[in-house]
């Protein structure tokens, strides 16, 4: 009698989730197709630029998404002056191009951190997540390393080379 319970109540269910649409999970394609970052210095602080361009394909319209960027400093998160790690995360909400199941963004920004933060400007690299909007999980990460030219570098090579 246990046994037929079970039988059935599998059946049942069997049936009701047939009956809901869903999305197998390898259908769903998400990568980061580029992703850029360099580095300069004001007397205000560090202004990091990041580009980017994301691809999602065969996502559910209402399905949000989001992609969060955090620093790493020789292999460590970047802190603000409360310890927190400096992360910031924008929603994938305005697809530069729709095509039929494949949507696109594409976009580049600006952080600006206090001089305080960053002790080793050759040593960063960013970090990209895609994660759901809610950050429940993660779909594709990528990392690059932070192009940083010293101010003083190009000063630096010409003297040396009137030696």
């Amino acid at each position: 009698m246990n046994r037929s319970f079970t039988i059935i109540t599998a059946a049942i269910i069997g049936l009701l989730t047939a009956a809901i649409p869903t999305r197998a999970a390898d259908d769903l394609e998400i990568e980061i197709d580029r992703l850029k970052s360099e580095m300069t210095r004001s007397s205000a602080g560090w202004h990091v630029g990041i580009k980017y361009e994301v691809e999602i394909e065969n996502a559910r319209k209402d399905e949000p998404f989001a992609i969060r960027f955090s620093l790493r400093e020789r292999g460590r998160p970047v802190r603000d002056d409360q310890g927190q790690a400096v992360v910031v995360l924008l929603p994938l909400d305005r697809p530069v191009s729709v095509d039929d199941d494949e949507r696109e963004y594409k976009d580049v920004l600006t952080i600006d951190l206090p001089p305080a933060l960053i002790r080793f400007p050759s040593h960063l690299r960013l970090v990209a997540h895609v994660v759901a909007e809610d950050e429940s999980h993660v779909f594709a990460v990528d990392d690059t390393r932070v192009r940083f030219e010293r101010p003083d570098a190009f000063l630096w090579t010409a003297l040396t080379a009137c030696r």
